[in-house]
């Protein structure tokens, strides 16, 4: 995969020597699997209303399936499904790897991430593998002050948004995990109890008006989102 794009309609996929994909109208169904010997760990995602965020990391490939897909996802996915197909614990030995990034935006602030994982055999007959995640999405619109004017004038009431004026002030942090068990029961039968979590917060308007400078506005309320959730399965 070389690039790969969520957006609120569509979603985009582009992958080494193979013509660009394009799944329209994609709904919110988001399917995280591991697989683990002859069965899969499924984490169906479904959101009402949004697409799900879903940060990327420590992945073994993402199947884009051509929908309708509502017999097998639901009805969100009856133009198309992302299966996102994660690293299964493995028993072969201890692995673990570390990756940062340190980024700035054009006439914003300084962003950055940090990522990583660790798969541990506990025995001969379980593996545990774990992934973590931290996010820093850098603001590039500033909050600048201003004052508004009630009626009547004069004798009208004045206010300001001091307690609001930030620069780069749209922002966006996120942080999560994700956790998977592997027990071999014997040759044939294998249990994975798993879970993932996600937290996003972020702050201000992506928007600017220009009628009061680039990549500035005049708001006087706060302005914050906080989207966030943890999902176990067992397979």
């Amino acid at each position: 995969i070389t690039d790969f794009t969520i957006g609120a309609d569509k979603i985009d996929l582009s992958t080494l020597g193979v013509t660009s994909h394009t799944i329209t109208n994609v709904g919110s169904v988001y399917t995280l699997n591991a697989v683990t010997g002859s069965g899969t760990v499924r984490l169906a995602v479904t959101t009402i209303g949004g697409t799900l965020d879903v940060h990327i990391y420590d992945i073994a490939r993402i199947e884009s399936l051509a929908g309708p897909q509502g017999t097998l996802y639901g009805a969100s996915s009856e133009a198309g499904t992302l299966r996102i197909i994660t690293n299964k614990p493995s028993l072969s030995g201890f692995e673990g790897r570390v990756d940062g990034e340190i980024n700035t935006v054009a006439h914003g602030g300084i962003g950055g991430r940090i990522e990583g994982m660790v798969n541990a055999p506990l025995n001969d007959m379980m593996a545990l593998r774990v992934v973590g995640f931290y996010q820093h999405d850098a603001g590039y619109v500033d909050n600048v002050a201003g004052t508004r004017t009630f009626l009547p004038t004069p004798g009208g009431i004045t206010v300001n948004n001091a307690a609001f004026v930030e620069d780069n002030y749209n922002d966006t942090t996120i942080a999560g995990g994700r956790a998977a068990l592997k027990i071999d029961l014997d040759d044939t039968w294998t249990v994975t109890p798993s879970v993932i979590a996600q937290d996003q917060r972020s702050h201000g308007s992506y928007g600017f008006d220009p009628r009061v400078g680039d990549l500035q506005v005049q708001h006087f309320f706060p302005e914050y989102r906080h989207d966030r959730f943890v999902q176990a399965a067992l397979t």
